[in-house]
């Protein structure tokens, strides 16, 4: 997900003309691409050793092997989520403004905007998603809920 943002911040960078919109997007490419770096490292290493992810039975037989809490993995679920929703919102909405100057007819500068507005509709699924994520700290039966 996070190379797809990067394409379109590039994009959007490679059309922006202004400097103010050049340095919101360099911004922002920045800051996607540390946060979803950092959190691709922090789900490859949040057990220790790194098989233990996959072979639970190493961390009944190792009294060293842990993996982190489930509290932890829903805090980086709504760290990821915010991140999200954020750059969703940035990435759909700014062209709008970067747009809104050029020479069009008014009924194409109107079609432009909304096709780049759905973007905004990206975010409605991180949105529902949301209410999920308490749920994950439930780890008595993965399976099977009542």
């Amino acid at each position: 997900m996070w190379l797809i943002k990067l394409s379109i911040g590039l994009f959007l960078f490679r059309l922006a003309d202004q400097r103010r919109y050049k340095w919101i997007l360099g911004v922002s490419i920045v800051i996607v691409g540390v946060w979803s770096l950092t959190l691709f490292f922090w789900n490859i290493f949040q057990c220790s050793p790194v098989p233990a992810q996959w072979d639970y039975t190493i961390l009944a037989r190792d009294p060293e092997a842990h993996c982190v809490s489930a509290d932890e993995i829903v805090s980086a679920a709504y760290a990821l989520s915010a991140l999200t929703i954020l750059s969703d919102w940035l990435y759909a909405l700014l062209p709008i403004p970067m747009i809104w100057r050029v020479r069009m007819t008014p009924q194409a500068k109107l079609s432009v905007i909304a096709v780049l507005s759905l973007g905004v509709f990206a975010s409605v699924a991180t949105l529902i998603r949301l209410k999920f994520l308490a749920d994950l700290t439930d780890t008595s039966d993965i399976l099977r809920k009542s």
